[in-house]
């Protein structure tokens, strides 16, 4: 085994002569030295545009409309405790979260065999299925006051977090023409 007598004592000394020097040079500059664990936050203001995504997968989909995730996230008028709202006053209005701005995409891989206008439901199915051509049509997706729903016919809630993030991903990608989060 190692001697460490006297070890203690030694770290003791290094110590003291660091706060020493350190002590030194603050009254030398008027400022602790550069090199000091002290903490650097940033100084930003940032504005923001997101996008609240409804998805629905072959086996499920949330139950909340489109009317009601926009209004949980962005406030609309309706709710003064949101998402945006928060994020604003948490930050000191540094932080600015403002909705996407609306569009109109088409889904080439989907195709939609019939809407319920009271309940907004849909029926899908993948888009080289064949059905009854009077009642299919490709699915016009509109990204319309921050919130966009998604379907997801060929992927499911139980493929996984990964598998489910990774489509919709993509179908954004294609259905608004991006490759890029910013865009």
């Amino acid at each position: 085994t190692a001697d460490l007598k006297g070890t203690y004592p030694l770290l003791l000394e290094r110590k003291r002569h660091h706060h020493e020097r350190m002590a030194e040079q603050y009254e030398k500059e008027g400022a602790f030295p550069e090199k000091t664990r002290q903490r650097n936050l940033a100084d930003f203001n940032a504005t923001k545009s997101i996008v609240v995504v409804r998805v629905i997968a072959s086996d499920g989909a949330t139950s909340f409309n489109e009317s009601y995730l926009g209004d949980s996230v962005f406030g609309n008028g309706v709710d003064d405790a949101n998402v945006v709202s928060q994020m604003k006053a948490c930050s000191y209005d540094k932080l600015i979260f403002q909705k996407a701005p609306d569009k109109v995409g088409l889904d080439n891989r989907t195709t939609v065999i019939g809407v319920d206008d009271a309940t907004n439901n849909t029926t899908t199915v993948a888009a080289n299925t064949t059905n009854s051509a009077n009642d299919t049509r490709t699915e016009i997706v509109k990204l319309a006051n921050g919130v966009v729903t998604i379907t997801l016919p060929t992927t499911s809630i139980a493929q996984g977090d990964a598998t489910m993030r990774n489509e919709i991903t993509r179908r954004l990608n294609s259905v608004f023409n991006v490759r890029h989060p910013r865009q």
